[in-house]
């Protein structure tokens, strides 16, 4: 009897497909079980969050029919904002280098709150002044060019 149950258990294992969908076992209407496959959900789609920044609006200049004026100040705010960017991102970079580095030794996490802090600071600091960046390149704009970029670029419509 042992031997029998170790062989099936042996050909389930090694006949089955990793791949093969869950199933499930129905009465038919001869009074029979059969299998049936249950449906998988879809996978989601993962959305990775687009920030606007003042390159959006560089663009889309030829639709939005910017002047040169505006397209020189544009591409000023974009450079200052560049420059801040990546200052930022070299900051939050040597913070989680200093994270990981903390979280393989053995500390209390009440040792970890201060480096957490500092990457949350430096994160909200970069939102803040991307937000400024893109409103203060969305000044440059007039009402009519707002409205149009709103329609051809739904990142840049979803910020005020």
């Amino acid at each position: 009897m042992f031997v029998g149950v170790a062989a099936f258990a042996a050909y389930s294992y090694l006949s089955a497909s990793p791949a093969s969908p869950p199933v499930r076992y129905e009465a038919g209407r001869d009074g029979k079980f059969r299998q049936v496959a249950i449906p998988m959900p879809e996978p989601t789609q993962i959305r990775v969050p687009v920030k606007p920044e003042p390159d959006r609006i560089l663009a889309a200049k030829l639709q939005l029919k910017l002047t040169n004026r505006q397209v020189d100040r544009v591409e000023a705010i974009g450079k200052a904002w560049t420059k801040q960017k990546k200052d930022l991102e070299h900051a939050i970079d040597g913070v989680t280098h200093r994270m990981r580095e903390q979280w393989n030794k053995p500390k209390p996490s009440a040792d970890l709150r201060p480096a957490l802090a500092g990457y949350s600071e430096l994160s909200r600091e970069l939102q803040r002044r991307r937000d400024l960046a893109w409103n203060h390149a969305l000044s440059v704009l007039d009402e009519p060019q707002r409205k149009l970029l709103k329609s051809i670029d739904p990142i840049a419509g979803d910020q005020k």
